[in-house]
């Protein structure tokens, strides 16, 4: 490293950050064309499937915001969810709002695929949160884990 010092000064090590960086883009941005090209179906840097953008929608909910809530459950009623589906889900915010302090905040993210709806919940309670939504829904039916202090469920719905 004293070498390269000696032989291009103290600007060139800073030169030397700037073209590694440009290089490492380079090869990545060649990299995601490349994939690209074998896989149509995805889109963008992070490999979005470009059919699933339109299909999926995101709802931020509070304890007192009745209207995200509707309107997350319209959407899954217009995806054709079953009522007791509906319920369910609605049940889920009950029991984090009841058992979390006020103002906590719920991220709800829905995919409709083709075969089924996925709600992936998500919001910042204690472990022990988890373990009221376990008392109150059957064994199976939600899949619970807690990823970087996050609470999150994962509720299914097939479409057959």
């Amino acid at each position: 490293m004293e070498a390269l010092y000696h032989l291009i000064g103290p600007n060139g090590m800073w030169i030397g950050f700037l073209v590694s960086c440009i290089f490492s883009m380079i090869v990545i941005v060649i990299g995601v064309k490349i994939i690209q090209r074998r896989e149509s179906k995805y889109s963008g840097l992070f490999f979005v499937e470009e059919e699933l953008v339109h299909k999926t929608k995101n709802f931020v909910l509070t304890d007192n915001d009745m209207d995200a809530r509707n309107e997350c459950l319209r959407h899954l009623k217009d995806l054709n969810a079953d009522d007791l589906f509906c319920d369910n889900v609605n049940k889920v915010f009950d029991v984090i709002f009841d058992t979390n302090e006020h103002g906590t905040y719920v991220e709800v993210l829905v995919i409709d695929y083709l075969d089924n709806i996925h709600v992936d919940i998500k919001y910042d309670g204690e472990q022990e949160n988890l373990e009221h939504l376990k008392h109150n829904f059957p064994e199976g039916l939600l899949k619970y884990a807690e990823v970087l202090g996050f609470n999150t469920i994962e509720y299914v719905m097939d479409k057959s």
